[in-house]
């Protein structure tokens, strides 16, 4: 068999899987509804159908469903004949298999404690999805939990995916092999948390939490609680999309009296799906609210003073940007400023306010004070430095790289804006002026060596360095400045 037709049964046994599994996975199971064993065979199927069916098309009641676990409901004609279809398709009745028991092991040759741990995975499974159906939420958390590591336990045997390899042999189909089982084993963990995403996105957002009792890799468990939150998430944005179109309309009183009242219900649920704490999607989605209720605030007239105050506070609470955060919380506090004064004063109020905060907004910053000299005690370290620097470029490139003069020009200028941010930084820092000096001392005899080492092999290329430095120092001590400017007032 080739490799491509492997990958195919694998996937198709893997859609077959997740097709399946549902709120619904046990109740329409059909081995449940016929009430036939997992391992029974073609014939005893068939003559099972002719009795069942047969005393339906005469109108008796059939005797159909499981003993150990009663159907809630009894199944009707219709539901039966599917079940009966179902077990006549080998690769459906393979995945059906996994999610009904599995009784006294036979000819499997398994370990009972296999069948067991089966068996009572899906008799915790089934039971609290029927308990859900019915509306029984009384110890949700326990049930979940018991049926979470119920299936965990039987997952971890051996012996849990051998019996089912076995089981695609006795069923002798040609459709079925052993990608097929690998099919299975990698959507098992998705399958089994199915059921309670398509709750939890209906009805019940509060299982989504309990996704967790699954223990599974944590990027299942992620996939799962966004699937559970996509039609969340999808209601929001159609929100914000239609109170946005209200706002920009002109609209806006009806677009925050909408936002006031849906926003912070919608942002609730997400919550529950969706932590926004652990879900950047959330968060986004969150913030997006809270920017569009401060717009809305904002456009309010003078008239709307509590609506626009309430909007601003739910939009602080909503606002998960630092940036965003503040700027509602200085729109909130010119809000009141202005709600304190007169509505025929408010207009008036409004543009003042706006006339000092443009001011603010487009005051000199701190970076526009120019830098300070260099001290005159630090002129030695200084000058020793700037040496220094020429004469180590110099040994590197042109002595030991071998680099031309031309080249260790141009990577003087290049590099000259550093030890100039140097210079012009130190100096801000309150060093006491001994130190400098002995710091000067220390780099000068370092400058003297390096010196007197390149004039005995490549004086004339310090010499040209030296002259570029001399030449452009107007430009790289005006960019030093501006580094070091930087560096203070960040």
């Amino acid at each position: 068999m080739s490799y491509a037709v492997g990958e195919s049964r694998s996937r198709a046994a893997a859609d077959r899987l997740l097709e399946v599994a549902g709120p619904h996975v046990y109740r329409r199971n059909p081995f449940r509804v016929t009430g036939l064993a997992t391992d029974a065979r073609a014939r005893e199927v068939r003559q099972r159908r002719q009795t069942v069916l047969g005393a339906i098309d005469l109108g008796a009641a059939a005797t159909v469903g499981d003993k150990r676990l009663p159907l809630p409901a009894t199944p009707s004609a219709q539901d039966v004949r599917s079940a009966f279809d179902a077990l006549e398709r080998a690769d459906q009745r393979l995945v059906d298999e996994l999610f009904w028991w599995w009784g006294e092991p036979g000819a499997c040759g398994c370990e009972p404690e296999v069948h067991e741990l089966h068996d009572t995975a899906v008799e915790a499974h089934a039971t609290v999805l029927d308990l859900e159906a019915a509306g029984k939420t009384s110890e949700r958390g326990d049930r979940w939990a018991d049926a979470a590591d119920s299936w965990m336990d039987a997952l971890d045997h051996d012996g849990f995916w051998r019996h089912v390899l076995h089981r695609v042999g006795v069923l002798s189909d040609r459709r079925l092999d052993e990608s097929t089982v690998d099919g299975l084993r990698g959507a098992m963990p998705k399958a089994l948390l199915a059921p309670q995403v398509a709750l939890a996105r209906d009805n019940s957002p509060e299982l989504a939490a309990l996704l967790a009792v699954w223990d599974v890799d944590e990027s299942v468990i992620e996939d799962a609680r966004n699937a559970a939150a996509a039609p969340r998430i999808d209601m929001i944005t159609k929100q914000i999309n239609e109170i946005s179109a209200l706002l920009d309309a002109g609209s806006a009183y009806s677009a925050s009296k909408r936002a006031l009242v849906e926003f912070p219900a919608a942002a609730v649920q997400l919550d529950i799906l969706l932590p926004y704490q652990s879900f950047r999607r959330s968060a986004k989605l969150r913030n997006r609210m809270a920017v569009l209720m401060n717009n809305c605030a904002l456009k309010l007239a003078s008239e709307h003073a509590k609506l626009g105050t309430d909007l601003f506070n739910s939009a602080l609470d909503l606002a998960t940007e630092a940036t965003d955060k503040r700027t509602i919380e200085q729109n909130l506090a010119s809000h009141r400023t202005i709600a304190q004064y007169p509505v025929s004063q408010q207009a008036q109020i409004e543009r003042v306010l706006q006339q000092l905060q443009n001011q603010q907004r487009y005051a000199a910053p701190p970076s526009s004070v120019p830098a300070r000299p260099p001290l005159p005690h630090t002129w030695l370290a200084n000058l020793s430095f700037i040496t220094a620097f020429i004469a180590g470029l110099v040994l590197l490139l042109v002595v030991r790289w071998d680099y031309p003069t031309w080249a260790a020009a141009i990577a003087t200028t290049v590099l000259a804006p550093f030890p100039i941010t140097l210079i012009y930084a130190h100096t801000r820092e309150r060093v006491p002026p001994g130190l400098f000096v002995l710091f000067g001392i220390v780099v000068s005899v370092l400058a003297y060596r390096m010196v007197g080492t390149v004039f005995e092999v490549r004086g004339d290329a310090f010499l040209w360095c030296l002259g570029t430095f001399i030449v452009t120092s107007p430009f790289t001590i005006a960019i030093g400045k501006s580094w070091a400017e930087r560096r203070e007032y960040r």
